[in-house]
């Protein structure tokens, strides 16, 4: 207990009122709990953190269990077993007395497909034991044949401590007859179960305003004892107040709240080695009669537990206590004679209770004063001698008379009961019956203690009927069940909502919901009534029969099963307590139908592209219709996926091509031509008008229709017309030996396919026209192998950057001048394919003529570009590099119009010469200046190249393109290998392998290559000239 101000302590402040708790009557302490149902669902998760409570499901096919970490902590077992160990893994670490009972159980449940349950302790490493309880289903398949067991375990080594304590705590207090004793007992040992450093125990008179400390426990005995009595108002005021009030005061730090404790009392309250402490009142006639505290030299979280056991042990030493200082005075009344028979009297005619002696059969003897008050009895002698059972009802009846025979055996019997005055007047009483000894140590008469509660029932019938209202309001679903039977006390409007509105009040949930019976609710809650466990159910599915004329309905609800204890502690009732998530798992479902739709036009689009991509790469029809059917197939997962051609007129099918799973041992339909009259599927005339043909099974047709479709492995067949009329093509898709429904989805891509097919098909033929037309346009454009002169040799090289022609936006020419002047000429117009190519002929032609006619090639450059501005000849620009090679002065005079530079290979030093650009692109814009032109020397043995920027422009990434300096590289190492002689075909064999070599696939433009080459037997060499 604190101790108070006048023996020169503090006490300490009381808890928030939502922390506070109190010490009520039994019936109070049951609505308590049921308020604390409400979070249940919150406790149970911080016990799953906590490591209170562990899950597991046993593989029983084979035996393998699996469980969370918790599991393995609970058993003292290695992780690894947790995640798949045996039932004998288990088993070994069971308590050898409880082991075979276990595995009863354990084989019970199996066989008879019950529910397994068993409480068991398991031997830790240390010699320590566990308690836990387990709780598992039976699961099976739909054959009925035992796959797994789903369960839980929880840690019950507290609440078995706790049970043990207060049993054995119980057992010593009846065997001792000295009120001290008792109270000394209850001190050490829930001193010792807390470990606190002070345990306490008081009597509170607050008409007197004392408190009286009868014994203190004390960890450190050398530390002075508070034993004594103390004035009650000389606590600090809050406390006194809520101590009177019945509210516990629970501190876990004196220091939290400087302004309920002043320092002052901080100070005091260090200085006797005080930090936290608990007081719990006992409250008898509305008023605080006793109490025990406990206190901790340092701070202490006072867990509800705790708080808990001391209201239990409070209540129970009070009425202990003084139950045995009544013997006690009836003793020494007898003991001591008349003087203290008088005594004793007066003690008994000062108490507010009614209390009263009977012989052993149960009739009244004597009555105290104060009990006749209150009983209103005017004429004793009237009720002396009565049997006391005539004054209860007939329920009431049955529990006195148990009370009395436990107080005959030497017991002590307790009860509540309602028992009107002598003159009516309805009064709650609070019944201790106990044995009057005799010498010999035997019940000689019997004491009967009544205390009138009425106050507090009607309080709480108030406060019951709050409960209600609100437990009515919730807007949850909630209903009360009363007895083994759980018969229906209570349902508020969300629970009959959710049943239909059904009459159920006052019947038992398996006749007033007879639907729950098979699925296995009704089991839980006799699991729930026998154990006192509560059960919690999450996103549960459920039936009910909402309509009579309708089916039943399925809603999906999280519930819990709360057992609800009376005043024995046994349980009498359960809180059913939940919510109704049938129209969030609704939309959850709709939400995932979006999803499932959405992955499965994603898949179709993934497939679609896939095909689109491969039908692309190729213009030959039957290339394209190959990658169709093998993708599609493929993609479907069928047996196999054709095209048919059909001719009306000649009744013929032919099929080509076809894929087949390999898997499936077909035999290949490619080639064959069947006779369309003998299908009945090819005489449907909607699908010869072109609608989609769709049979999911052929064994639905007439046995002389099906017959020759099973004859080619063809059991699940859809057709898609791409063409109609007398040459009729289709896409057909087909299972070989099972039915398949085709879905919407799997249609719907079918007909896409045959769509991309057919528009591929026509895009291939458009193009295969415009192949052709460029082919004819190539053959004009290209020019032929470059002439042969004597003491100069060329080779060419060209590749357009698109297949629709052969030719493209880059082109080279030679030609004559006049004599010994040989023009080399390479370009690049911008553009691809066939625009660019059209072009090609314009500047080529242009450009002849402008070099026969112009004095120097500058001047030839100059007018062509001005001619191409002013009459904008050019949809883009062009780039150009055209020089004019003299043989016998073995120079070239060359313009270089932004197009790469030309290389030019020394022979007798190894270098690579870079003849730049020098002047801007051709035919871009108006410009005034004239282009200039420069000259090189070309030596024997050396070699010359001019190319455009698909050279140099490749690489397997942009950030990685082959540029001018790495055709510089690969010129100098094609012309500097000494084991061949420089031409110029090997030299452009040489580039282009090259090229292609570090392009990695990566050539992205046409490519024009024009290679030169002096003989090494050639007149000597000139110098450079500008």
């Amino acid at each position: 207990m604190s101790l108070p101000n006048s023996a020169n302590s503090s006490s300490i402040r009381s808890v928030s009122p939502r922390d506070r708790i109190a010490v009520r009557t039994p019936e109070e302490a049951r609505r308590d709990s049921e308020e604390r149902l409400r979070d249940s669902r919150e406790r149970i998760e911080v016990a799953l953190s906590a490591g209170e409570i562990a899950t597991w499901t046993w593989d029983v096919v084979n035996d393998c269990i699996v469980a969370d970490a918790n599991l393995a902590r609970l058993f003292s077992v290695d992780p690894q077993t947790a995640a798949g160990g045996t039932l004998d893994s288990y088993m070994a670490t069971i308590h050898p007395d409880d082991r075979a009972r276990v595995f009863e159980s354990i084989s019970g449940a199996l066989s008879h497909r019950s529910d397994y349950e068993a409480e068991y302790r398991v031997v830790l490493p240390d010699g320590s034991v566990r308690w836990l309880v387990a709780r598992g289903k039976v699961e099976r398949d739909s054959g009925g044949k035992t796959i797994s067991m789903p369960g839980v375990a929880v840690d019950i080594t507290a609440r078995v401590g706790r049970e043990r304590f207060l049993t054995e705590l119980a057992e010593r207090a009846r065997a001792l007859t000295d009120p001290d004793e008792v109270i000394a007992d209850a001190v050490r040992s829930v001193g010792m179960y807390l470990g606190v450093d002070r345990c306490a125990f008081a009597d509170v008179d607050t008409e007197s305003d004392t408190i009286t400390v009868h014994s203190d426990y004390r960890v450190d005995d050398t530390a002075t004892s508070i034993a004594g009595v103390y004035q009650l108002s000389a606590f600090i005021p809050f406390l006194s107040t809520d101590l009177s009030a019945g509210d516990a005061v629970v501190m876990d730090d004196v220091r939290d709240d400087t302004l309920k404790v002043p320092l002052e009392y901080v100070a005091r309250c260090e200085a006797l080695g005080i930090r936290a402490h608990v007081a719990v009142p006992v409250i008898h006639a509305s008023r605080v009669v006793s109490g025990i505290g406990v206190q901790s030299a340092t701070p202490r979280h006072w867990k509800s537990e705790e708080v808990a056991l001391l209201q239990t042990i409070a209540e129970r030493t009070w009425l202990t206590v003084e139950v045995a200082r009544q013997q006690r005075a009836l003793r020494q009344e007898v003991e001591h004679g008349r003087e203290q028979g008088e005594y004793l009297r007066r003690i008994l005619e000062s108490s507010p209770d009614c209390i009263k002696t009977l012989d052993l059969d149960g009739h009244v003897l004597t009555m105290n004063e104060g009990g006749q008050a209150v009983m209103e009895v005017e004429d004793f002698g009237a009720i002396c001698g009565v049997d006391w059972l005539t004054f209860w009802g007939g329920e009431t009846q049955d529990a006195l008379r148990v009370a009395i025979e436990t107080a005959k055996a030497g017991g002590m019997g307790r009860f509540q009961g309602l028992c009107p005055t002598m003159k009516g007047s309805p009064r709650w009483w609070d019944v201790v019956v106990a044995p009057i000894l005799g010498a010999d140590g035997k019940p000689e008469q019997l004491l009967g203690v009544s205390r009138d509660i009425t106050d507090q029932k009607v309080a709480g019938e108030r406060e019951r009927a709050r409960l209600t209202n609100i437990f009515m309001q919730a807007p949850a679903f909630m209903a009360a069940l009363r007895g083994p039977e759980h018969v229906f006390e209570l349902a508020n409007l969300p629970y009959r909502q959710l049943i239909g509105q059904r009459d159920i009040i006052g019947k038992s949930v398996a006749s007033a919901l007879p639907e729950l019976e098979e699925q296995g609710f009704i089991g839980l809650l006799d699991q729930v009534y026998r154990t006192g466990e509560s059960f919690v159910g999450r996103d549960r599915s459920i039936l009910l029969q909402v309509n009579p004329a309708d089916p039943l309905e399925e809603h999906f609800v999280d519930f819990s099963y709360q057992p609800l204890f009376g005043e024995d502690g046994i349980v009498s009732g359960i809180l059913v307590h939940g919510v109704d998530l049938t129209e969030r798992k609704r939309l959850e479902q709709e939400r995932e139908g979006l999803l499932a739709d959405a992955r499965a036009n994603a898949e179709r689009e993934k497939l679609l592209n896939r095909i689109g991509a491969a039908v692309r790469t190729t213009l030959e029809p039957q290339d394209i219709l190959r990658a169709a059917v093998s993708i599609l197939g493929e993609g479907l997962r069928a047996d196999r996926c054709y095209f048919v051609r059909y001719d009306q007129t000649r009744d013929t099918a032919r099929v080509f091509p076809e894929w087949h799973r390999a898997e499936a041992k077909l035999e290949p339909l490619t080639g064959r031509t069947f006779q369309m009259s003998t299908y009945s599927v090819d005489r449907d005339p909607a699908y010869k008008a072109g609608s989609m043909h769709v049979v999911d099974d052929v064994v639905t047709f007439a046995p002389e229709d099906a017959a020759p479709l099973l004859a080619l492995d063809i059991r699940s067949l859809v057709r898609v017309p791409i063409e109609v009329g007398d040459q009729m093509t289709a896409l057909a898709v087909g299972m070989a030996y099972e039915p398949r429904h085709w879905t919407e989805d799997e249609l719907r891509l079918m007909e896409n396919v045959a769509s991309l097919v057919r528009s591929t098909l026509e895009s291939a033929h458009v193009q295969q026209r415009e192949r052709n037309i460029a082919n004819q346009l190539q053959a004009a454009l290209l020019p032929p192998p470059p002439p042969h002169f004597a003491g100069f040799s060329l080779a060419s090289f060209y590749r357009p950057a698109l297949a629709e022609a052969g030719v493209g936006g880059d082109f080279f020419d030679v030609f004559e001048v006049e004599k010994d002047c040989t023009a080399l000429v390479v370009a690049d117009l911008s553009g691809k394919g066939l625009a660019a190519a059209s072009q090609v002929a314009t500047v080529k032609n242009m450009l002849r003529y402008a070099l026969y006619s112009g004095d120097t090639v500058a001047d030839a450059v100059t007018g062509l570009h001005r001619v191409l501005v002013e009459h904008e000849l050019l949809s883009g620009f062009a780039t150009l590099f055209v020089g004019l090679y003299d043989h016998v002065e073995q120079t070239v005079d060359y313009v270089n119009c932004g197009q790469e530079p030309g290389l030019v290979w020394h022979a007798a030093t190894g270098t690579v010469e870079i003849l730049a650009p020098t002047g801007p692109i051709l035919g871009g814009f108006e410009w005034s200046d004239k282009y200039s032109q420069k000259t090189v020397n070309l030596l024997p043995g050396d070699v010359i190249a001019l190319f455009t920027d698909g050279l140099t422009e490749v690489g397997p990434s942009r950030k990685e393109l082959l540029e001018v300096e790495g055709v510089s590289g690969l010129l100098r190492a094609c012309c500097a290998d000494a084991t061949q002689t420089n031409t110029p075909q090997s030299v452009v064999d040489c580039l282009i392998a090259g090229v292609d070599g570090y392009a990695r696939g990566g050539v992205r433009d046409d490519i024009a290559l024009l290679v030169g080459v002096i003989p090494p037997d050639t007149s000597e060499s000139r110098e450079t000239n500008e």
